[in-house]
């Protein structure tokens, strides 16, 4: 017979919270994913709160799969469970769960987002790291050539090249996905946040399945930005991008197979519907491929840009449209990343960019 209970401590007192901390976490994360889809909170707010709903859960599952208290019985004083059986089963399995979730965020997503809130940024020169070694702002500070490039190009677009081109890339669709990321939230090392340096001013935010640049500059130059990723060699990339605002000279797309800030290609294309591919090999910038009158472009809409490379050989698409191809073998390998290039000083553009996909053997 039980005649009375000893002071439970701050063990109640956790009993007694824990309803309300579930029911505080529950309505702040339908919330928040409200206005997230919604795009109105950043992806930053929605990944804190992540972090905070994993360990609240974590908390919460623990005191009742494992609380206990005292209570007198029968003139002895006992420890006994804080809840009934069945309810510290389940409560076991979400502490699992929630601990195996809790241990993955904290580890690779936490240590980024707190680099973000801090705001710190490191000064490195020419180019400039912005709190991550994989997120580059860039001041293109070397005169670009414009003469004709040396390398083989397949310069005669006919039918036959391009079924063949559309072919390969086709096939290497069925290579296994790397990295892919649709920008519903911060993650992958994606940089946020607002950045000023000498010649590029950039703020950057991910919302609504939406990477929003804003960059302007005083001079020549650009930005650019790549995921926290392994090099890799063959790869099948594409990305969407919208210039929402820009002169038509902005140009934005990718640079691939980049090494360090002396190695690496460059494609992109421009309103004017023009692509340009540029090498930069052992520091020396060598004189660009250009293509103008790109029918694929579509100013102001949407625009899928793809690079497919394997060996030496980069195919070049835009919205699923082959628009030409490059062979080139002084970078065998590399990361990827999302860049943009202002010519003019004074200039500013504005883009967005979504489904993000990188494939590789």
């Amino acid at each position: 017979m039980e005649h009375g209970e000893g002071t439970g401590g701050i063990v109640q007192i956790f009993k007694n919270a824990i309803p309300l901390i579930s029911r505080v976490g529950v309505l702040a994360g339908g919330i928040v994913t409200l206005l997230s889809v919604l795009g109105r909170v950043s992806g930053t707010i929605v990944t804190a709160l992540e972090g905070f709903l994993l360990l609240a859960t974590v908390i919460t599952s623990g005191m009742v799969a494992f609380g206990r208290t005292q209570k007198v019985i029968e003139g002895k004083t006992k420890i006994i469970p804080l809840y009934p059986p069945r309810q510290r089963r389940i409560a076991m399995i979400f502490f699992i769960l929630a601990g195996v979730f809790a241990s993955y965020f904290f580890i690779r997503i936490g240590p980024e987002m707190l680099a973000r809130l801090s705001g710190t940024a490191e000064t490195i020169g020419t180019p400039t790291a912005i709190a991550s070694p994989h997120i580059i702002v860039v001041a293109v500070t070397a005169p670009i050539p414009t003469a004709t490039q040396t390398l083989s190009l397949d310069a005669q677009r006919t039918l036959a090249v391009e079924k063949a081109a559309q072919a390969t890339v086709l096939a290497r669709a069925s290579w296994p996905v790397v990295l892919s990321d649709n920008f519903s939230r911060v993650a992958n090392g994606w940089g946020t946040g607002a950045f000023a340096g000498d010649i590029t001013k950039l703020t950057r935010e991910i919302s609504g399945g939406k990477y929003r640049w804003n960059v302007s500059v005083n001079a020549l130059g650009g930005a650019r930005t790549m995921p926290a990723m392994k090099e890799v060699s063959d790869f099948d990339f594409s990305v969407s991008a919208r210039l929402v605002s820009g002169p038509n000279t902005a140009e934005y797309g990718v640079v691939f197979r980049f090494t360090d800030d002396n190695n690496y290609y460059r494609f992109g294309i421009r309103n004017d519907r023009t692509w340009q591919f540029q090498t930069k090999a052992q520091g020396t910038y060598l004189p660009p491929i250009t293509r103008d009158q790109i029918n694929a472009i579509r100013p102001g809409e949407l625009n899928r840009i793809s690079v497919s490379a394997q060996g030496a050989h980069f195919i070049f698409l835009v919205n699923d449209q082959y628009v030409g191809a490059v062979t080139d073998d002084r970078i065998k390998s590399g990361k990827v990343a999302l860049n943009v290039n202002l010519y003019n000083p004074g200039d500013e553009m504005q883009i967005e960019w979504e489904n993000f996909e990188l494939r590789a053997p």
